[in-house]
């Protein structure tokens, strides 16, 4: 009796709170909404059509006939929300379905109209519609394909029709099982092929199509694009084979950051920078706030016009199209449209006297998001961003009536601190919030990133973005070098501030990755923190804690076999990953994702942990053996000794009985194996498999 009145009082107590919070269940929503997306992704094979309309008819009907009993009738609705959502990612996965190459093919010529340019460090890429491909049908030929290109002065314009010898391959699987699906993302961008033109790309019909300016709007906006990029590179040229001050300048201003060197993209990262890169919503908001500000002090300066006219609201007006114009410019990402249409909620808020800044109105932007292009609550970007913003408007709420209080009560040096503070505590809660998804997606953790953005971001706010906006004003002139100059200073600053950051010791720590078991506890417990107003959110700290655990239950592969010849790679005793001597050199992607997901700092040439002859390598781990063979003559005693016998040759069962075998067959079909070897067995994974048989993978 006990224990059962001690647990009504609990029921009811939670009854009570979730009934308090009332106003924030239609928060919850956009969860819902995004739970089933992630379930019809996570699926190994291809559901039929019917679960997902039989679900929201049912949980709909379920919810009308329980609408007098709460609890029921909120557990039918999210239920329902939960089959919108896996219902818009399979009607999305065939909406843009379109053949993909199944099998390598070269040289052979491809004709197609450019709709995308990027330039390159060294040369850059192009992306063809509608292509012609000889020696494949009709109704084999991809929707698009890309090709990289090895001249930066052989890009042709956007729009014009081109014809190049190539080589085409499938988009690229994952590099290792779990890793980031390229082919996926080709597929939702209705890419089916990619490859490299052999010399240079002859341009058939440079003209645009006549299709209309808004059938073709993205090809113009493409074209606008690159001829930003043209006048930056004119006006600040390379001047040394590091030197990104025009590249890092152009990403700022167009979004393609393709053009920057590696090296200045990787210190950007290390010191916790990469997201100045992404056109996103600091930018955004950058550029309104600019705007804003910009045109109330030349209205206010018509005496007149601001005393009888609403000025406010003509200045939120036209920064509403001014963003648009940035939005279309950057490239419309994800990140970027969801900037557009917060601030863009804002800026009509302003118009309609109101106050716009909450929760609900980043998870409507994340609704429609997600419902739009449901692929893209898989990508880093869209996770980072939202988990960011969710944060910091929290920590807004949470904290609101103490900052109005302190900016009430103190003077010009309460209100510095106030501003100091902020920009500590923002870039502290951001890069709290997104530093699960980030060791989730890129195995790195940039340790010194709040010293680097405390300099950084005042640094891109008052100098590099005003500049950047009046860049904007005098291109159409002619005269942007007045601009593009001062702004080259910042960036030129903001440069030197990463390699710095950069350089200091243990500047980052490679995690290996977080399990997506572990991510989904972290991302529940985040939100369950942030969404909730009242005590019982604090009880979503240990369930971030324990997505955070999950990390000290990973445990990196023993070896990653790749299904290219002799490349392969085996975990050493100091725990760094060690590519053995007879190893492909030129793999330098591959070996990279390798590295990060195995949290190994290094990638050693020689391999202590491995015995190599000339007839293959040996590894030895919790007393398991695995051979791998590079002559078939060591298959005899290998067969009798090993636990997995390895070949990129054909190994026939009858030959070699007792140990699994992988061969040619099992790696090309397979792609990259990853062996877990432990004293009870061997566990093992191929990409295949954990891409499962969906469409994207076919």
């Amino acid at each position: 009796m006990e224990s059962g009145a001690f647990l009504s009082r609990v029921w009811g107590r939670l009854a009570d709170t979730a009934s308090a919070e009332r106003d924030r269940w239609l928060l919850w929503l956009p969860v819902m909404v995004a739970a089933g997306i992630a379930l019809y992704y996570a699926l190994p094979i291809e559901p039929p059509l019917w679960p997902a309309a039989a679900l929201i008819a049912s949980a709909g009907f379920a919810a009308w006939v329980l609408r007098h009993h709460m609890a029921f009738a909120v557990l039918a609705v999210a239920l329902a929300a939960g089959g919108v959502g896996f219902a818009a990612a399979q009607w999305r996965s065939m909406s843009v379905a379109a053949p993909i190459l199944d099998r390598n093919l070269g040289p052979v010529t491809v004709e197609g109209r450019v709709v995308q340019v990027e330039p390159g460090e060294a040369g850059g890429r192009i992306v063809l519609a509608a292509p012609t491909i000889a020696r494949l049908a009709t109704d084999k030929t991809p929707a698009r394909l890309r090709l990289r290109l090895a001249r930066a002065d052989s890009l042709p314009p956007v729009g014009s029709i081109v014809r190049a010898r190539a080589m085409l391959l499938p988009p690229t699987p994952p590099a290792m099982p779990g890793a980031f699906d390229f082919g996926r993302q080709a597929y939702f961008e209705r890419i089916g092929a990619v490859g490299y033109a052999l010399g240079r790309v002859t341009v058939l019909e440079s003209q645009p199509s006549e299709t209309g300016w808004l059938a073709g709007w993205r090809e113009r906006i493409a074209a606008l694009r690159l001829a930003i990029h043209a006048h930056v590179m004119a006006v600040l040229p390379p001047q040394g084979k590091d030197d990104a001050v025009g590249a890092m300048t152009g990403a700022l201003l167009h979004g393609e950051q393709s053009a920057i060197p590696r090296g200045v993209m990787d210190s950007m990262r290390d010191a916790g920078l990469a997201h100045l890169l992404a056109i996103s919503g600091f930018n955004v908001a950058l550029v309104a706030g600019a705007i804003f500000v910009s045109l109330r002090l030349i209205f206010a300066a018509m005496g007149p016009l601001a005393l009888y006219w609403p000025t406010k609201k003509w200045a939120a007006a036209m920064t509403i199209i001014g963003i648009f114009a940035y939005t279309l410019v950057t490239g419309a990402s994800l990140p970027t449209l969801r900037s557009f249409l917060m601030t863009a909620v804002v800026l009509i808020a302003v118009m309609l006297d109101r106050t716009a800044i909450s929760l609900r109105l980043v998870m409507a932007a994340g609704l429609a998001l997600i419902l739009i292009a449901p692929e893209s609550l898989l990508g880093a970007s869209f996770q980072m961003s939202f988990a960011a913003v969710i944060a910091l408007i929290a920590a807004y709420e949470a904290s609101r009536a103490w900052t109005r209080r302190q900016r009430a009560e103190g003077g010009r040096g309460r209100w510095i601190a106030l501003y100091l503070g902020g920009i500590v505590a923002t870039s502290l809660i951001a890069g709290l919030a997104t530093a699960p998804f980030a060791a989730f997606h890129f195995n790195r953790l940039a340790v010194y990133q709040l010293v680097a953005n405390m300099i950084a971001v005042p640094l891109t706010a008052v100098w590099i973005m005003p500049w950047s906006l009046l860049v904007y004003l005098l291109m159409p002139f002619g005269l942007e070098e007045i601009a593009l100059v001062p702004m080259s200073w910042g960036v030129e600053a903001l440069i030197e501030v990463s390699r710095r950051v950069s350089s200091w010791p243990d500047a980052v720590l490679l995690l290996p990755s977080l399990s997506q078991g572990g991510l989904a506890l972290v991302t529940l417990g985040g939100l369950w923190l942030c969404l909730w107003r009242k005590g019982w959110r604090y009880a979503g700290l240990p369930v971030i804690l324990l997505g955070l655990s999950t990390l000290a239950t990973v445990r990196p592969p023993d070896l990653l076999i790749a299904a290219e010849p002799g490349l392969f790679a085996a975990r050493g005793q100091d725990g760094e990953l060690q590519f053995a001597s007879g190893s492909v050199a030129g793999q330098a992607f591959l070996r990279d994702v390798w590295r990060r997901r195995s949290a190994a700092f290094t990638l050693r040439d020689d391999a202590p942990s491995l015995r190599c002859d000339a007839l293959g390598c040996v590894y030895h781990a919790q007393g398991r053996i695995v051979a791998l063979l590079r002559d078939d003559a060591a298959l005899a005693e290998d067969c009798r000794a090993a636990d997995v016998v390895v070949s990129w040759g054909t190994l026939w069962p009858a030959r070699c009985r007792g140990p699994q075998l992988l061969d040619r067959r099992a790696l090309t079909a397979g792609g990259t194996h990853a062996l877990w070897l432990t004293p009870q067995g061997i566990e093992i994974a191929n990409v295949r498999d954990e891409r499962g048989k969906r469409p994207w993978s076919q």
